[in-house]
């Protein structure tokens, strides 16, 4: 385990065994990105993204979140070629809770070869049993960057810290302790440093935890 008090905790371990022993509402705000399950295998050096039973999957661990977290659950999902009838199932289960879909435009996503039809966006599912708000006036439910980000070895999906800034930004107050369980190079903790809230991150692979920790490190010696 890594902690720099009043800061953050990231965990090297098996998300579904931490949050299992987590009390309710014990976080104030969860924000992570599961695993796209492509299975292509060309994403993660580490870690094997194929996932059989993805749908199941993310129903447990969402409502483990939904137990844990005080306010809002924020999920990025991708519907790729071979998740989307899992995700698109997935919206439909939680269609009661789920009070926005945020659409993360990506302006330059890579063409697709042939008559396909190029991937363009992610989706940030917002669970919550209130209406979402924000901590200042009007946005639209919808953020256009570039998908471009700096590249760590072996982790080719980390999470844009534009993107994570954005919602951390909008979606939760100072002081707020933040929880990704899906912490993979720890885009979430390092946004949350920098905005002056605490953060609360679990991830699976080794390799991924010790190189997140250096990223922490190089983030508070700044």
């Amino acid at each position: 385990m890594f902690h720099i008090k009043g800061k953050c905790k990231v965990i090297n371990a098996n998300c579904f065994d931490v949050l299992k022993r987590m009390p309710d509402n014990c976080m104030d705000v969860t924000f992570t990105s599961p695993p796209y399950n492509r299975k292509r295998n060309d994403t993660y050096k580490y870690y094997d993204d194929t996932l059989e039973q993805y749908y199941e999957m993310l129903v447990s661990v969402t409502e483990e979140l939904i137990r844990v977290t005080k306010g809002y659950v924020i999920l990025n999902l991708q519907p790729n070629y071979y998740c989307k009838k899992d995700v698109y199932k997935y919206i439909g289960h939680y269609c009661d809770k789920i009070q926005q879909v945020i659409v993360w435009n990506k302006n330059n996503p890579t063409p697709s070869s042939g008559n396909s039809i190029t991937n363009a966006y992610e989706l940030f599912i917002v669970i919550s049993d209130n209406p979402v708000k924000t901590n200042g006036g009007y946005i639209k439910n919808s953020i256009t960057t570039n998908v471009n980000t700096k590249k760590f070895e072996g982790h080719g999906a980390v999470m844009k810290k534009e993107v994570c800034d954005w919602f951390v930004e909008n979606f939760t107050l100072e002081g707020q302790t933040v929880l990704d369980p899906f912490a993979g190079m720890c885009t979430t903790v390092v946004s949350c440093i920098y905005h002056n809230r605490k953060c609360y991150a679990i991830e699976l692979v080794e390799e991924y935890y010790k190189a997140s920790v250096k990223r922490i490190k190089e983030t508070i010696a700044r």
